[in-house]
């Protein structure tokens, strides 16, 4: 039986439950001890949390999923917004990526998003 997964991100929580969760949001998986050592050792030497969410979408395991843009966008919201895409977000994301805007520059478009900010400034 596969371990449950959390599907969401934890952009406030403790540097250990966040590297979990992006282990579970992005790549779909629980952490192993080394990749996860090293994520937490990174943060815990003060690598940002934005640095550690582009580390995990430009690693080579989630880059060689192939996945559609619909599948990245959900990965995307889910670990970065902590929460599905609407609708309206899939739809403007979807047209950038089909006019040529690249998964990184995506990855930023969400981090410096108004949304993300606020959940930030929500943590302590």
């Amino acid at each position: 039986m596969k371990p449950k997964l959390d599907p969401l991100g934890k952009p406030c929580g403790s540097d250990e439950a966040f590297v979990t969760s992006l282990y579970e949001s992005i790549l779909h998986r629980k952490p192993d001890r080394a990749g996860f050592g090293n994520n937490l050792g990174l943060l815990q030497q003060g690598t940002s949390r934005e640095a550690i969410y582009r580390r995990f979408f430009s690693s080579e395991e989630y880059t060689s999923k192939h996945k559609s843009a619909k599948a990245f966008l959900e990965d995307a919201y889910r670990a970065i917004l902590a929460r599905p895409p609407d609708a309206s977000g899939m739809d403007l994301w979807l047209g950038r990526m089909q006019r040529g805007v690249s998964r990184r520059d995506v990855i930023n478009g969400l981090l410096s998003s108004p949304e993300f900010k606020q959940i930030r400034s929500g943590c302590s």
